[in-house]
């Protein structure tokens, strides 16, 4: 009966989560609204082009489009969180309506900053949790968006940095320059700028700091089961579908390290475990936010917009082009294919071509022999390609930030890399 109780427990826990997640939506949405407007508009100078290098579009570096912000979705948040509107409480934090008078949020966005939202039009997106209001609300009370900016910059550099001392801290610092180098694929530079590619990175990080600082006792039995079941929850809740993926990868190549066990039967079973784990979190979350929606939603065609919606995602058409999964990793990886990212893609080959070389050379070393802990890695560092096998269209789309899933294939096979190195002894 133990599987059965394991799953109550889930259950329970993912059913807590969704009336908990409605009632925190309840109560940002009942916050005044008038300073938050005010805010919002005193934002346009940061997406307008008046300091000469933002538009939509806007790329850090101008070439790199691992670099480009998603300035448009930004603007649906911003305009989201600065709704007013006289309809009633419940409506409007299952609705979720945004200001329209152009079909691009962006330019919806500098209207709203120049006129107000004087003869705009309403549109729900009530598909999305928009759990990222918890904090935007409460900070457009007192900060703009540019603002908003330096306070992401400030929290992930210190969330960066916590992990690091974590790792050295549970003597798992040799996996400090593998985590680096996923940074590579992340680009906190771009993420620290933009709301929307902040929301899978932050709760990765979250969560990475749960297992390196909380307890060994908290991830014992099934804890670390309802570990994974709270964190898919949270992407879903908190994110716009950017790279959900990483944040079950990221933590996932943690726990290998962080829990180890003896047997590779064990291992994938743990894999496999927290891997539904995760989506059972994800996806339960999802639809409990429609079935809210379609209770207490005010849309007459929810249901219909939704699946087409879902069918589009994840087709294999853009506009009027039929994608092969190789178009999709052309455009994936084509981020990538830059001078800089090829610079260090040859740095970090020699490094590793130099590690291999010495630990084929060297023999096996008594007792350091992670069979497990490797397979499991190598699964990890396949995940990416599999979502983005699911989600044809939007990866193709949205390359630019898509691409971010592969920060858990560059940590899976460093990671791996130092295990192999490190279970052989070198003559």
């Amino acid at each position: 009966m133990k599987w059965y109780n394991l799953l109550l427990k889930l259950l329970v826990l993912l059913m807590s989560g969704i009336v908990i997640g409605f009632l925190l939506m309840l109560s940002v949405y009942a916050l005044p609204v008038e300073p938050m407007a005010k805010h919002v508009q005193a934002s346009v100078p940061a997406m307008n082009g008046m300091w000469a290098y933002e538009d939509m579009n806007e790329q850090l570096l101008p070439g790199y489009q691992s670099m480009q912000l998603d300035n448009t979705t930004d603007s649906s948040m911003l305009i989201v969180a600065a709704y007013q509107g006289d309809e009633p409480l419940v409506e409007r934090a299952t609705e979720c309506y945004r200001y329209v008078n152009h079909e691009n949020a962006y330019q919806t966005f500098l209207t709203y900053g120049e006129t107000g939202p004087e003869e705009m039009e309403r549109r729900p997106i009530a598909r999305y949790w928009h759990g990222y209001l918890l904090f935007l609300k409460p900070l457009l009370l007192f900060l703009s968006y540019i603002d908003i900016r330096m306070v992401l910059v400030f929290v992930e550099g210190s969330m960066m940095a916590a992990v690091i001392a974590g790792l050295t801290k549970q003597k798992l610092g040799r996996l400090i320059p593998s985590f680096l180098l996923s940074l590579v694929i992340i680009n906190p530079v771009a993420t620290g700028f933009s709301m929307q590619f902040s929301t899978v990175f932050g709760t990765l990080l979250v969560a990475i700091l749960a297992l390196l600082y909380l307890p060994e006792r908290c991830f014992q039995r099934d804890g670390l089961l309802l570990f994974f079941l709270t964190v898919g929850m949270t992407t879903s809740f908190i994110d716009y579908l950017t790279y959900p993926v990483a944040s079950f990868g990221m933590p996932m190549i943690l726990c290998l390290y962080r829990f180890p066990v003896k047997t590779s039967g064990e291992e994938w079973k743990r894999f496999f475990l927290c891997g539904f784990c995760w989506v059972l979190g994800y996806f339960g979350m999802w639809a409990g936010k429609w079935i809210i929606a379609g209770l207490f939603g005010n849309e007459q065609w929810f249901w219909a917009n939704l699946f087409a919606k879902i069918s589009e995602r994840s087709s294999n058409i853009s506009g009027e082009v039929t994608l092969s999964y190789l178009d999709v990793l052309k455009a994936v990886l084509s981020i990538f294919v830059k001078r800089a990212y090829l610079l260090l893609g040859l740095l970090v080959v020699a490094a590793w071509g130099i590690a291999l070389i010495r630990g084929i050379s060297g023999k096996l070393a008594p007792r350091r022999k992670p069979w497990a802990r490797q397979s499991v890695l190598w699964m990890l560092a396949c995940l990416p390609f599999a979502w983005f096998w699911v989600t044809k269209n939007h990866t193709f789309n949205h390359a630019y930030f898509t691409s971010r899933a592969l920060c858990v294939t560059v940590f899976s096979l460093s990671a791996w890399l130092m295990d192999f190195v490190r279970s052989r002894k070198i003559r």
